[in-house]
């Protein structure tokens, strides 16, 4: 594997810790498994057009009630909504900084409104050349249009970056390698706080113990 140009980073699950699955899998009451939550999630009408910057905050709410079957006021829905993001990962901000010395980087998200002021209230954007968060850019992760634009704002082709993602994520690229192998040919000079951010077991993520891998973009 060739020495990538840019490393573009999810944000929930890699860089930021989340707590809407939680939320969400407590609102389903055993409904739904984690994976069915998932993929429901993922081909929603509603969650897709509030990521893509098409549907407001309320009427996003007012959809995904209806959408799941909660028992939940759209309002209700709403506040806890705005509360998923937790805050990042310890090591998080000094990782992105180390890294931004060598490479060019990108923050990548499936994102709308409602959490965006989260995000840049955690002093994660001047430690990246550049974010995609999906409201902004007119599309949602794994749509293959999504990484077009993102690649096409870095100058970049697909074999010149690699994308940092958790183990449930469903971007359509192909699988390549596990972190080892990427931190020994890649990143080996990142230093200690890219260890520690990827290899640790999150005490408070109780659905799910992420697990970091590398995939390349193949478009």
């Amino acid at each position: 594997m060739k020495i990538p140009k840019a490393i573009l980073f999810d944000l929930g699950g890699v860089l930021c810790e989340l707590r809407g699955e939680a939320h969400m899998l407590k609102l389903l009451g055993g409904s739904q498994t984690r994976e069915q939550m998932w993929r429901t999630w993922l081909a929603s009408p509603a969650v897709r057009a509030h990521e893509s910057g098409q549907l407001s905050e309320m009427e996003f709410a007012k959809q995904v009630v209806v959408e799941f079957a909660l028992d939940i006021a759209p309002e209700a829905y709403l506040i806890a909504f705005r509360d998923w993001i937790i805050g990042p990962f310890p090591g998080a901000l000094d990782l992105l900084s180390q890294t931004k010395e060598r490479y060019q980087t990108a923050l990548l998200s499936n994102i709308g409104c409602a959490h965006w002021p989260s995000v840049e209230a955690m002093d994660l954007l001047p430690r990246v050349h550049h974010a995609f968060p999906s409201f902004k850019l007119g599309a949602v992760k794994p749509d293959k249009q999504y990484f077009l634009r993102a690649l096409d704002a870095m100058n970049l082709s697909p074999e010149e970056a690699i994308f940092l993602m958790t183990i449930k994520s469903t971007v359509v690229v192909r699988l390549l390698l596990a972190l080892r192998r990427i931190a020994r040919e890649g990143c080996t000079k990142l230093g200690g706080s890219w260890w520690s951010l990827v290899c640790c077991k999150w005490r408070r993520q109780k659905f799910y113990r992420p697990r970091i891998f590398i995939r390349s973009i193949r478009i």
